[in-house]
């Protein structure tokens, strides 16, 4: 709340500014009775025992010519101020204009071709930085109103953080959707408006990519399949070769949960030739991973060993854990369809294992433990022999 004060010396100052201020800002002109109107008025704040925040000094009206006289005014009112305990370095300054004098308009942005424009945004950052009102103040309350659970709290501010400061509305965006939307479920529920405030202020492939992996666990295939094909224009246009390869990968993500095998298999193969061919070791373990669900969803066991064993011994050699983890836990589920119910515990005991101590679990590893977890106590419950049901719980495909 800015509160005009009363200017000079009265009852209604005092209280605007001692009573009621958090921060104030001081105006004064430069020559010599303002200077010690200034100095007065700082005594008696002080007197007042006046506490609060900082005091700002705006040295106004400040006219132009004479430098060398207005200079030397501003250092004796500089030395003046500073014989308080307040500190003025009076670099905000609002020049003279001949229109201010001339009638009772207030300034406005179309005098942005004067003076007067750099003069009060220059004021305007000082006063923001005092109140809190920046980015970095932004990012706790949009945060703690999330952790609090207002949400609609939290999108509010963050829809004018995204207006006044896209860069850093961005950077948030990102801790929002996810190290934030991990440990928070009722903000997972919500995630879909924030990544559309994100999509307005950077519609990126990796921005669509995203928020279709995020439809996509949360069951809206129709709304994933149009930001993949958003994801896919949008990486065709930047030349981002390895977009295309991740937006195929969903597809195939998304053709698995709909039944639709062959598509999803024929999308994933090419998806692992082109990472091959580029060298990406850690995406294309990642796509092999998702061809060995899809292979043991689809029912061919058989097909689904061929990829998965070879794809655990190499990520036991010095891979990603949590691949590791997802791919022996699949590893024990088809070895269980199998038979081989002794080599399936093994395996699902080690994968739940290894991400329980992760410090930090993707959503990946959380399908994961919870995957393994469900399959190995249904087992348990029916005392170790295999049955109907035994499908891998939850919707096909790797969870990202």
């Amino acid at each position: 709340i800015l509160v005009d004060s009363r200017t000079g010396l009265s009852d209604e100052g005092g209280i605007c500014t001692r009573d009621l201020a958090d921060h104030i800002v001081v105006l004064t002109g430069l020559n010599r009775q303002n200077v010690d109107g200034t100095v007065r008025f700082l005594r008696r704040l002080e007197m007042g025992g006046w506490k609060e925040g900082e005091v700002l000094f705006v040295a106004s009206p400040v006219p132009t010519g004479l430098e060398e006289l207005r200079d030397t005014r501003i250092a004796e009112a500089r030395r003046a101020i500073e014989q308080t305990r307040f500190r003025a370095d009076l670099t905000l300054r609002i020049p003279y204009h001949p229109r201010l004098a001339l009638d009772e308009e207030p300034f406005l942005y179309d005098w942005a071709g004067t003076d007067l424009f750099p003069a009060y945004e220059a004021i305007q950052r000082r006063v923001r930085v005092m109140a809190g009102d920046v980015a970095t103040a932004w990012n706790a309350v949009i945060v703690s109103a999330i952790r609090e659970g207002n949400i609609d709290t939290a999108l509010s501010r963050l829809r004018e953080m995204a207006a006044e400061d896209p860069v850093a509305a961005e950077s948030l965006l990102s801790v929002i959707t996810g190290s934030l939307a991990k440990t928070n479920v009722r903000l997972r529920d919500a995630l879909g408006r924030f990544y559309e405030i994100w999509l307005g202020i950077r519609a990126s492939a990796e921005v669509h990519t995203t928020y279709a992996v995020y439809l996509i666990t949360h069951g809206d295939y129709n709304r994933a399949e149009v930001e993949l094909a958003q994801a896919g224009a949008a990486a065709q246009r930047q030349g981002d070769r390895a977009n295309l390869v991740l937006v195929d990968m969903l597809r195939s993500r998304l053709a698995g949960h709909r039944g639709d095998y062959a598509t999803a298999l024929s999308l994933c193969h090419g998806s692992l030739a082109a990472l091959t061919v580029s060298g990406g070791t850690d995406a294309a373990d990642l796509v092999a991973l998702q061809l060995g669900v899809l292979a043991a969803d689809s029912g061919d066991y058989d097909e689904a060993l061929t990829i998965l064993q070879p794809l655990v011994e190499r990520l036991d050699r010095g891979g990603d854990r949590v691949y590791w983890a997802a791919a022996a836990g699949e590893l024990g589920r088809v070895l269980m369809m199998k038979g081989d119910m002794p080599a399936a515990r093994t395996w699902m005991d080690r994968a739940i294992g290894t991400l329980a101590r992760l410090k930090e679990m993707s959503s990946l590893a959380e399908g994961s433990v919870r995957d393994c977890g469900e399959v190995r106590s249904a087992w348990l419950a029916s005392g170790g022999k295999k049955g109907r049901g035994w499908a891998r719980p939850g919707r096909a495909g790797v969870r990202k």
